[in-house]
């Protein structure tokens, strides 16, 4: 009878999703306090505990997700600022949907951010260890907070606890890791790499339906507690890819320089162009169509940034450096990349003459469209170097957040576009935000001194903006 009374008074609760409401209706629920923390003990078929140590980019969506799904989560971060923002429903970085999400399964409880690390552990039957591993000198990663955070969670951990990995690490490190730690492990270590192929701008729809989930294990017991925390997603058995961690962090690796790669070889052809006078935009939608090829990672632009692309390349040709098996590929990949935003910093002057004193506005800052994050970013790069050429720099990106960019006064930032407009030389498209498309071009250019523009990402028709009066140029056309 008091079941169905509960079951009653939850039907009638103005619960705000199925998730909700589902939360609160796994029976009578039995909450155990940890030192403050209330989280469900009830245990429902397929529904794992489940705690996420690191609540960056790639941490918070998984943890989102999960608890979105239905599982008990519990994150944890050592950023307090950053906790306290989730704590309220709130994403402390912009990435398109998370910050519904979050304020669900917050308010539902499946979602709890725990600040004492032993706390968050205390129920864990999967332990999500995401901590950054930043560029360091040369781009390769820093992997100091992930071995600090290792070294804290592993003894802390449930016995029978698995330790996913979603932290990108450099090939063989999680071997490495469970030699260090053999005597905690007697056995099979509980130990699964889990790679992250999240796109921001786009994280929160590839995690909710992957294109393939990579689990690197030596322990089947392991991979079996790992694909339980799948089940709740409904994913057909193709998209799950089992390996040992050496293969699963190889597998990471070699797909974002495989893209990475492309991307240079797309802006050398872009180069080649616009010296033969062809345009790229002709060439590149002739390759796309071969199916070999397709269109992706084949626009020209400033290069790859972001905190992923350069750092894993210069990994793995640190590998190959280790196994005494060189990848020139890749090395010429990287040296055209670091190349590619000086080449446009050229066709600024091609367009300008000398930068000194010369008024720019610059349109984009983050690495690309669709998410704040400016790490890596080669739009900002781009910002550094007009500056220091002298030019008259004034920046605006729909998601900065002026105290991340650092400008140190290099260079004036704006929330209004059409006035920094006003007198301008030159617009330079540094970052392919789709609503750079919708500005009023015409009345941009009677607006400017010269009405020039660089179209640094070949975003915009170059038709229409001659009609509109300005001279275009692009990478490659």
């Amino acid at each position: 009878m008091l079941r169905g009374v509960i079951a009653e008074l939850i039907d009638k609760l103005p619960a705000k999703t199925h998730a909700d409401k589902d939360y609160l209706a796994c029976g009578v629920l039995t909450l155990r306090p940890i030192r403050g923390l209330f989280v469900s003990t009830t245990h429902r078929g397929g529904l794992v505990h489940i705690t996420v140590i690191g609540l960056g980019h790639t941490g918070l969506v998984a943890a989102a997700v999960f608890a979105e799904a239905g599982h008990q989560v519990i994150g944890h971060d050592i950023e307090s600022e950053k906790c306290a923002i989730i704590r309220r429903g709130n994403s402390p970085f912009h990435e398109p949907g998370l910050e519904d999400i979050i304020g669900r399964v917050v308010r539902s409880g499946l979602l709890v951010i725990a600040d004492n690390l032993e706390e968050s552990l205390a129920q864990a039957e999967v332990i999500f260890l995401a901590v950054g591993t930043p560029a360091a000198n040369g781009d390769s990663p820093n992997l100091a907070e992930f071995w600090s955070a290792v070294g804290q969670v592993v003894p802390a951990a449930p016995e029978n606890a698995v330790l996913a990995i979603k932290s990108t690490l450099p090939v063989g490190i999680t071997d490495e890791l469970i030699s260090r730690f053999k005597s905690i492990w007697p056995g099979e270590a509980p130990v699964v790499v889990v790679p992250e192929f999240l796109r921001q701008g786009s994280a929160v729809a590839d995690f909710r339906r992957p294109d393939r989930v990579v689990l690197g294990s030596h322990s089947p017991e392991a991979l079996a507690t790992v694909r339980r925390v799948y089940d709740l997603f409904d994913l057909p058995a193709e998209v799950f890819h089992e390996c040992t961690p050496m293969a699963a962090e190889l597998i990471k690796h070699a797909t974002n320089c495989f893209l990475a790669t492309k991307i240079s070889f797309a802006n050398e052809l872009a180069n080649l162009c616009g010296h033969l006078g062809v345009d790229y935009e002709v060439i590149r939608r002739g390759l796309a169509a071969d199916t070999r090829i397709g269109a992706g990672f084949m626009h020209a632009g400033l290069g790859f940034g972001g905190s992923c692309f350069p750092k894993d390349v210069a990994a793995l040709i640190e590998t190959g450096r280790m196994a005494e098996c060189r990848l020139t590929l890749l090395e010429t990949a990287l040296v055209a990349n670091r190349a590619q935003v000086k080449r446009v910093v050229n066709l600024t002057r091609d367009m300008l003459g000398e930068l000194e004193g010369k008024k720019i506005l610059q349109l984009g800052l983050t690495y690309k469209p669709g998410t704040d994050d400016i790490r890596g970013s080669l739009s900002l790069e781009l910002a550094f170097l007009l500056s220091r050429a002298g030019a008259d720099l004034t920046c605006y990106d729909p998601a900065y957040h002026p105290t991340t960019v650092g400008s140190d006064n290099l260079f004036d930032l704006t929330d209004d576009p059409l006035a920094a407009a006003v007198g301008a030389e030159l617009i330079l498209i540094a970052t392919d935000w789709p609503q750079f498309g919708d500005l009023p071009w015409p009345e941009i250019a009677k607006s400017m001194s010269a009405a020039n523009l660089l179209d640094g990402r070949n975003m915009l028709d170059p038709h229409k903006l001659t009609a509109a009066g300005f001279t275009y140029r692009g990478i490659g056309r």
